[in-house]
């Protein structure tokens, strides 16, 4: 019987498609803290423009450089702590985690809950499922749990964490099999949900579990090697998927 379902977060839970904001105006806005306070302090002020171009480069760099077969994954805190100091700022006497708790983390603006997102987390949640997340984020899940938590969506998951948090980033199974040792269950007894074919389907499958994928009309899509277990265009469709695969779920709880 399934026990769990694990999702994806952008894109899959959270739609980002309304977003206007200019990339380098919504880094500068979470930084702006950070130089206010190094300013208040009297240490060295980096220029807020050359900082964001520069964090923005390290960010893209440190995506490319991840590989198999270790699938390392981008630490946004440890890419910041080095722009930073390389942009005269003395990190190691100020503390970095002391900066890091100043960015002004939260909601990008347009940032929505898919329409889908709440009834399928509550209808799970009242048939008594545990309810995982896991994201590719190179941002601890402690900095996106405020976004989960603007939204209304935190208290739905019994457990969540980050690539960045555990390493290693999907495809790998071995943070598909974190959300599933945290959660208690078995890869048969749990599937996961993602918008992305390689990372989601892959991943997930290679962990053991069944993959669904959401086709956005952005998403990337599938190739002859991926085989998703079921494809749905919407949360929505997910009950009717858990239907077929194991008659009854709904009288768990």
């Amino acid at each position: 019987m399934i026990k769990a379902v694990i999702f994806d977060l952008d894109d899959t839970l959270i739609d980002w498609s309304g977003v206007t904001q200019n990339w380098d105006d919504i880094i500068a806005g979470q930084l702006a803290p950070v130089l206010s306070y190094l300013a208040e302090a009297s240490h060295a002020v980096p220029d807020s423009a050359l900082l964001v171009s520069d964090l923005q480069e390290r960010i893209r760099g440190a995506w490319r450089a991840t590989m198999p077969p270790e699938w390392k994954s981008p630490q946004h805190r440890v890419i910041l702590q080095d722009s930073l100091r390389d942009h005269g700022v003395p990190v190691d006497e100020i503390g970095m985690e002391l900066l890091y708790e100043r960015l002004a983390w939260g909601l990008v603006p347009g940032v929505k809950a898919f329409p889908h997102t709440k009834p399928i987390l509550t209808r799970l949640r009242e048939s008594g499922l545990k309810i995982g997340l896991l994201t590719n984020a190179a941002q601890p899940m402690r900095l996106r749990d405020i976004e989960l938590e603007t939204l209304g969506l935190l208290d739905y998951f019994d457990y969540r964490t980050s690539a960045a948090d555990v390493g290693i980033i999907k495809p790998h199974p071995e943070p598909f099999r974190v959300v599933m040792n945290a959660l208690g269950v078995a890869a048969d007894e749990t599937f996961y949900v993602g918008d992305r074919p390689h990372d989601d389907v892959l991943g997930a499958q290679a962990a053991g579990m069944r993959a669904v994928w959401v086709r956005r009309p952005f998403s990337q899509g599938l190739d002859d090697s991926i085989k998703p277990n079921a494809i749905i265009d919407s949360l929505g469709e997910l009950p009717g998927v858990i239907d077929r695969w194991y008659p009854g779920w709904q009288a768990t709880g």
